[in-house]
C-alpha cells in the first residue's frame, strides 16, 4: 500500500531510510520534530509499505524532496513567525500540503494533530484519517492567547470536516464523544522497540533515585507540587535523590532557580535535555518515575518509564494517565495537586519491595500489550483498510 503521512517529523531519525545525499538537502533542514510520527513511519516501512511523508520546515524556502527505496519525504516552507501563520490559519502551509498530497497520490493519508497537517490533508480530497493528539479546548484554557484561540478554531474545523477521526488515548476519545457526539477508535502513541528493557529491574535497597521527565516548567506540568513534596520524601528517605530531565531543567535554568529560591533544591539533580540513550541511562538508574502533570492527552514519559520497568506515580485525574496506568493496576494513582499526599504515595512505594516489584512488572506488561510499535501499526493498518473498504 502507498501510505501518506502528514505531520511533523525529525529528518535525522529517518535518514537511514533515505538514499545517501538524497535531494542535496542542507543539514539545517531538520523538520519540526515528532517522535510518534517517525516511529509510525518506520513501523509501516518494516511491514513492506511505501510511505510518503508530507511535512514542513522553517529552513525550507522551496520544496525539498528526499527519497529512499520505499520512503519519500516532501518538506515544504513553514513560516517562522507564529503570528503570520496563525492570522490566515496556516493558509500557505495548508496549500502546500494539499497540493503535494494530490501530486503524490497516496492511497490513504494519515494526518496527525487537528491543525494545519489535518486541514491540508483533508483539502486534498484523498481518503484521510486524522488522529487527534491533544485537546484544543484544554490547551486554550491553560494558555489563553490569540495563537491558541486560532488553533482552537482550526481544531473545530478539522473535526467537522473529518469523516475518519481517531484519538491517541481513551481520555481524548471520551472528550470527543462528549463534545462532538462522535464514536472514534483509539490509535495510541507507540514505544520504540529498542526502548524496552529485557531484564528484570531490582528493587533499590539504598540511595534511590526518583526521576521526573517533562518538557517545560509550567503550571500544567505541575512540577512545583513535586518540589514542595520533596522535603517530605527526604524525611523518610534521606539518601533519596530527585533527577529532573527535560527542557527548563538545566542547572541554572528556570526550574533550578525557582527550587533554589524556595530552598527546595537539596538532593535534586538538574539534567536538562538528554539524548535518547541518556534518557534510557537515567531511567535505568532510577527507582521510580513521578509524573505530577495535571493533564496529559497521552503521556510518553509515563509509557517510556514503564518500558524501562520503572514503577510510576501519576495523577488520578490527569487526563490519559489513569488509563495508561490501567486505573491503578499498573501504577500508583494519587492526588498530585497536594504535596503531602504525593509524598506519602512516593514514600509508600519506596518502602515496599512487594508493591514496587508488582508495579514494575505490571507496568512493563501493560506497555508491551497496549503500546508496542507492532500493535500500533496493526491498529493503524486496520483503520486504513476500513476507510478503503467498499461502501465506507
Amino acid at each position: 500500500m502507498k501510505i501518506g503521512i502528514a505531520g511533523p517529523i525529525l529528518v535525522e531519525a529517518l535518514r537511514d531510510q533515505l538514499e545517501p545525499g538524497s535531494g542535496g538537502a542542507s543539514p539545517a533542514i531538520r523538520g519540526l520534530g515528532g517522535a510518534t510520527v517517525n516511529l509510525l513511519v518506520r513501523g509501516l516501512l518494516a511491514r513492506g509499505h511505501e510511505v510518503v511523508v508530507f511535512s514542513l520546515d522553517p529552513e525550507v524556502t522551496r520544496e525539498v524532496v528526499l527519497r529512499g527505496p520505499r520512503l519519500t519525504l516532501c518538506l515544504g516552507p513553514y513560516r517562522r513567525r507564529a503570528r503570520w501563520r496563525a492570522l490566515d490559519l496556516f493558509r500557505q502551509e495548508r496549500r502546500y500540503l494539499s497540493e503535494t498530497i494530490r501530486r503524490e497520490r497516496p492511497e490513504v493519508v494519515h494526518a496527525h494533530w487537528t491543525y494545519e497537517f489535518a486541514l491540508g490533508a483533508l483539502a486534498s480530497g484523498l481518503p484521510t484519517l486524522v488522529t487527534m493528539r491533544d485537546w484544543a479546548p484544554a490547551v486554550l484554557r491553560h494558555y489563553r492567547d490569540p495563537y491558541r484561540l486560532l488553533r482552537w478554531v482550526m481544531d473545530a474545523l478539522t473535526v467537522r470536516r473529518s469523516p475518519y477521526l481517531t484519538a491517541n488515548s481513551v481520555y481524548i476519545q471520551e472528550l470527543i464523544v462528549s463534545r462532538w457526539r462522535r464514536q472514534v477508535s483509539v490509535i495510541p502513541n507507540p514505544v520504540e522497540p529498542g526502548f524496552f528493557r529485557q531484564e528484570e529491574k531490582l528493587f533499590p535497597e539504598s540511595d534511590p533515585v526518583v526521576v521526573a521527565v517533562a518538557e517545560g516548567f509550567s503550571r500544567l506540568k505541575n512540577q512545583k507540587s513535586l518540589m514542595r513534596a520533596w522535603p517530605m520524601i527526604r524525611e523518610e528517605h534521606p539518601n533519596c535523590r530527585l533527577c529532573w530531565v527535560g527542557r527548563d531543567f538545566e542547572r541554572q535554568g528556570v526550574a533550578w532557580k525557582w527550587a533554589w529560591e524556595e530552598g527546595l533544591d537539596g538532593g535534586m539533580e538538574f539534567a536538562g535535555g538528554v539524548s535518547r540513550e541518556g534518557l534510557k541511562a537515567t531511567l535505568d538508574r532510577g527507582a521510580l518515575l513521578v509524573h505530577p502533570s495535571l493533564e496529559e492527552s497521552f503521556g510518553n514519559a509515563v509509557v517510556e518509564a514503564m518500558a524501562r520497568r520503572l514503577p510510576v506515580v501519576g495523577g488520578g485525574h490527569s487526563g490519559a494517565v489513569p488509563w495508561i496506568l490501567d486505573h491503578g493496576d499498573a501504577g500508583v494513582l494519587t492526588d498530585v495537586t497536594d504535596p503531602p499526599t504525593l509524598a506519602r504515595a512516593v514514600n509508600a512505594l519506596l518502602s515496599s519491595r512487594e508493591e514496587w516489584v508488582r508495579y514494575s512488572r505490571k507496568g512493563y506488561r501493560r506497555v508491551q500489550s497496549h503500546f508496542s510499535l507492532s500493535r500500533v501499526v496493526e491498529i493503524s493498518l486496520a483503520e486504513y483498510a476500513r476507510m478503503l473498504a467498499p461502501g465506507s
